[in-house]
């Protein structure tokens, strides 16, 4: 992850600069609780620095979502 861009926190300031006030985040390829969902990507995001009024939601894995799956099908489907 340390490797791929856009940086997490980038991003989060960017969202906060044009006035984001809540961002609710997941690991999208993620679909269980692992080191990554609950520790490596929220430190990612943690590290930008917001300012206390922000509010930073980890949603932590997609846990097999029906959702999520729908999703992930159409845009495997988009492209075959």
């Amino acid at each position: 992850m340390e490797f791929k861009t856009p940086k997490p926190a980038p991003k989060i300031r960017e969202l906060v600069a044009n006035g984001v006030e809540k961002i609710l985040f997941y690991s999208a390829s993620i679909s269980a609780d692992a080191i990554h969902s609950q520790c490596d990507v929220p430190d990612l995001v943690y590290s930008a620095n917001v300012p206390n009024n922000i509010s930073l939601i980890n949603m932590g894995a997609w846990d097999n979502n029906p959702l999520t799956i729908q999703a992930i099908i159409e845009r495997i489907e988009a492209v075959s």
